[in-house]
């Protein structure tokens, strides 16, 4: 199954980035927009993967 992306806002600089999650709604990757990788440190994935469930439940309803 193909991954899922959505656009968000980083929780620390504020620029916009796409986040990218698997079938089990985990987070896999985000990058700004430019292309380049997003510094994934604790705090910025649990912020990513609570934006990851936020997001999916709207799909899902």
């Amino acid at each position: 199954m193909c991954n899922k992306f959505f656009q968000s806002t980083h929780p620390k600089n504020i620029h916009d980035i796409i986040v990218e999650y698997d079938a089990d709604l985990r987070l896999v990757n985000a990058t700004y927009d430019d292309g380049e990788d997003v510094e994934l440190t604790d705090s910025v994935k649990s912020h990513l993967q609570d934006d990851i469930n936020h997001f999916a439940s709207f799909q899902l309803s």
